[in-house]
């Protein structure tokens, strides 16, 4: 029944359209013809799409005639809130001719509109009260009092800082009123942590429980440390193989040591050329054996570096290690007067040329 009504007051203002026609806007173009193409699918059965066309229609050219064609396209679809909101609007053009022709059936469909929306009243004392209707945040309540729903339930949240939230499922009836009062207790201060009424003093530590701490650390870090040196003299040993390796490949020599002395022979025929001019002259080259070569220098390199890094790296922790324990004054039970002494050492090797000794 309200779809037919609503069709029939659309066919009825849309008969003498080009007698009430309006000054076209610059972005209105073919309006009337939009708007009979609307009223042919509504009259199909297509309400939401002709809904949807005049929707448009709307977004680029908002005359009157437009927003009350759209408002009573939303009354056909039960669109309660959108359909008061555009004929209260084309209502409002007191001047409009096309308006003012059908002002009395315009009226009577908002009416109708009017039944299915409810006026609620919402009132709160703290003004900085937050508004949520069914899940959609809303702002601050005072800024959405009276607030216009569609009939039917709807979960009315409140809150605000320091309070509790307030929650309510009003129920609506259509044409009518409501009024509430929102009412927000504070917040419970929070408990305060249980505390032992007779909590035990905390001893502070003795100079010997202190001191323990110290050469346990200083220990540590010498034993760490001395690991540590020893994994660089080892790839330092490492590399020295390596090296020797190199100076004595021949052509003929298998894998890639033997590649590095053919490469040797084609890109240093004359030996002018050091050991990083090489590698980097074969990391260059595009035949298999300076591939290989290149290889190699890259892994010699590593090497090299790892033993740089472990063996300073080590030697710094057993430093700091040894220095810790040396420090530790604090008394022991078998000489209280004793000094400590710490020695390192290393045994030289003589393909590297590297030994270690110390002593603090």
């Amino acid at each position: 029944m309200r779809r037919t009504a609503g069709l029939a007051l659309v066919a009825w203002w849309l008969v003498p359209s080009q007698l009430w026609a309006q000054p076209a806007a610059p972005r209105c173009g073919q309006a009337n013809a939009e708007i009979e193409r609307a009223l042919q699918l509504r009259e199909r059965g297509r309400d939401d799409e002709g809904w949807q066309l005049l929707a448009a229609l709307y977004a680029r050219c908002p005359t009157p005639r437009v927003t009350a064609q759209l408002g009573v396209a939303e009354h056909a679809l039960a669109r309660w809130l959108d359909a008061a909101a555009h004929l209260d609007a084309a209502l409002g053009a007191a001047h409009d001719a096309w308006v003012n022709a059908r002002r009395g059936p315009l009226e009577a469909l908002r009416r109708d509109v009017g039944g299915h929306l409810a006026e609620l009243t919402l009132d709160c004392p703290l003004t900085d009260a937050a508004l949520t209707v069914d899940g959609v945040s809303r702002g601050l309540l005072r800024d959405h009092s009276p607030l216009l729903l569609t009939e039917g339930a709807h979960r009315i949240e409140v809150t605000a800082p320091g309070h509790l939230r307030a929650l309510a499922t009003l129920t609506l009836a259509g044409g009518g009123r409501l009024v509430r009062r929102f009412d927000l207790a504070p917040e419970p201060p929070a408990a305060a942590p249980e505390r032992d009424p007779t909590p035990a003093p905390a001893s502070p530590p003795t100079a010997r429980t202190a001191g323990r701490a110290q050469r346990a650390v200083g220990i540590a870090g010498l034993a760490v440390g001395a690991v540590v040196a020893g994994l660089g003299v080892y790839f330092w040993a490492e590399t020295a193989d390596a090296a020797s390796a190199m100076r004595d490949a021949a052509p003929n020599t298998p894998g890639v040591y033997g590649a590095w002395a053919r490469v040797s022979l084609t890109l240093n025929p004359d030996g002018a050329r050091t050991y990083d001019e090489v590698c980097e002259a074969a990391a260059l080259a595009q035949q298999p054996d300076a591939r290989d070569a290149a290889a190699m220098c890259a892994a010699h390199d590593r090497r090299r570096l790892l033993a740089y890094a472990l063996s300073i790296g080590g030697l710094a922790l057993a430093g700091a290690g040894a220095l810790l324990w040396a420090l530790d004054r604090s008394p022991t039970e078998a000489s209280p007067g004793a000094r400590r002494r710490v020695r390192l050492f290393v045994p030289p090797r003589a393909d590297l040329g590297l030994g270690l000794a110390g002593e603090f």
